[in-house]
């Protein structure tokens, strides 16, 4: 069966005419002008394909050493807030796909920020999602339902008192036959995503139990959505985009939508399909797990977060489960996984994704990002840095740090993709020329911050229509009026 995600094209004839009739967002452009002009955009040929394949194959070649100041959790938490915005099942990355096709691609998740990936269409609609006939009018249809461990021995965090325990509900819940029961099957692709969506389960639940007695019992669900929705839309906003962006275009782009202002609003493929997998670059190859798989007893290849997550190891063995300590600054772990630098060196596990045949193309995640862009007809590098008036890179910047077959593909046909370089690639040259890889330079900052502005504008109930502010507690010492990661966790409990 095809896989249902980005990259892989399913017919619409897999799904009901009903569903589809419900599903009104679409995909389309930030800045549609440029990518209805051809030399605004890499056109979509044979030699042009095997340009951009043999770009993306070095990306996946070269070293990738360097490592930045941001816990690297955040890598799977901008994976966790893409399958909050975007999925497109249709678009076909084995032809080109004409501006008005684009426009007319079904975005199956909401563009909202209100976490449908994780409530589905709510209790009522999706009620297998969520705690049913305990006999309890404050749980049944109200709390989200929770997976089980396969037990194998003590994992994850170490208890209050510090000892080594087994875990028994540390896993999203499953079918008979271990299919992930959520509102988003990507979501259970690889091992730290699905422990991040198990994490926003118990937060719910635990609002949940906050609320309880404060409010009738008909209005507990939907008081509870909503403060978890806001206190995540505010992480998105005050702890993930002020780690990735330049500072002052996050606070521009707050004070004011200096783009993208079209309605209806359309989810622009130069982020969902360029700028915003800068994440593929802050993968590592291995990551400390917990105190069972680390560095120190060196089980701690990244491609286990995938193995781990798919049978015979399913439900999720105890043994397994990720201390999340270890990926985002709780203050209460030995070891910290940082993310690698915003850059063009991509982890070699990422050249053979599993799920694809081996050395094939769509296990190739570069090859795939790179294609997929020149199909949906994203505008380049050069022409969204000129249409932000952005200082456009320079071919010596472009070429800086490449290796001599990267540096080759790029001077390639008279310099092809020097002076037409596929967004994706422009957007994290940038990072590591002028941001020293700590974080997305002009370009991407802009698109991105943009982008979530615009989505926030457009819902009448987010942080930034209602002037909401945190009042959930923080982990002792952090001052009030603030919520970031580790606070969500600490409050959830999955940090001990």
């Amino acid at each position: 069966m095809k896989k249902f995600g980005h990259g892989y094209s399913i017919s619409k004839k897999w799904f009901s005419r009903n569903y589809l009739a419900h599903c009104t967002d679409t995909f389309g452009f930030m800045f549609p002008g440029l990518a209805r002009k051809k030399q605004k955009i890499i056109k979509y040929s044979p030699s042009n394909r095997t340009l951009l394949e043999a770009l993306g194959q070095e990306m996946g070649t070269k070293p990738n050493t360097n490592e930045i100041d941001i816990p690297a959790g955040y890598t799977y938490l901008g994976q966790f807030i893409d399958h909050d915005i975007t999925l497109d099942p249709f678009s076909n990355i084995d032809r080109h796909q004409k501006p008005n096709e684009v426009e007319k691609l079904n975005n199956f998740r909401t563009p909202t920020l209100d976490l449908d990936s994780v409530y589905g269409n709510g209790p009522s609609v999706d009620p297998y999602l969520y705690v049913n006939n305990s006999g309890d009018s404050q749980e049944d249809g109200i709390k989200l339902l929770l997976g089980t461990n396969t037990n194998k021995g003590p994992g994850g965090p170490r208890d209050g008192s510090g000892s080594h325990i087994v875990r028994t509900d540390f896993d999203v819940p499953r079918t008979s036959n271990q299919t992930a029961i959520i509102g988003d099957p990507r979501n259970n692709e690889n091992l730290f995503v699905s422990q991040i969506h198990h994490a926003f389960l118990k937060f719910h639940n635990k609002v949940v139990d906050r609320l309880k007695g404060t409010i009738p019992d008909e209005k507990l669900f939907e008081t509870a959505r909503k403060n978890v929705v806001n206190h995540y839309q505010w992480i998105v906003v005050h702890d993930f985009l002020k780690r990735i962006l330049l500072p002052d275009e996050l606070k521009k782009a707050l004070k004011k939508q200096r783009y993208f202002r079209r309605r209806p609003f359309s989810m622009p493929v130069e982020f969902s399909v360029a700028a915003y997998r800068f994440g593929h670059s802050l993968v590592r190859e291995e990551y400390d797990f917990n105190d069972n798989f680390n560095s120190v007893n060196g089980v701690n290849n990244f491609m286990r977060a995938f193995q781990f997550i798919r049978v015979p190891h399913l439900p999720v063995e105890s043994t397994w489960v990720v201390d999340l300590n270890r990926f985002f600054d709780t203050g209460n772990s030995p070891t910290l996984n940082k993310a690698m630098a915003f850059d063009t060196a991509m982890a070699p596990a990422l050249s053979s994704l599993p799920g694809a045949p081996p050395a094939s193309f769509m296990a190739h995640l570069a090859k795939r990002n790179l294609v997929r862009s020149m199909a949906l007809n994203v505008p380049t590098g050069q022409a969204i840095a000129k249409r932000l008036r952005v200082g456009r890179l320079s071919d010596s910047q472009l070429l800086a740090n490449t290796t001599t077959i990267e540096k080759d593909t790029l001077e390639a046909n008279n310099k092809f993709l020097l002076k037409n370089t596929p967004l994706w690639y422009y957007v994290l040259k940038e990072a590591e020329i002028q941001e020293n890889g700590k974080n997305l330079g002009k370009v991407g900052s802009i698109i991105v911050a943009e982008t979530f502005t615009r989505i926030l504008r457009d819902n009448p109930d987010s942080i930034l229509c209602t002037g909401f502010k945190p009042d959930l507690p923080r982990i002792s010492s952090k001052p009030s009026g603030d919520f970031d990661m580790a606070d969500l966790l600490n409050f959830a409990e999955v940090l001990s």
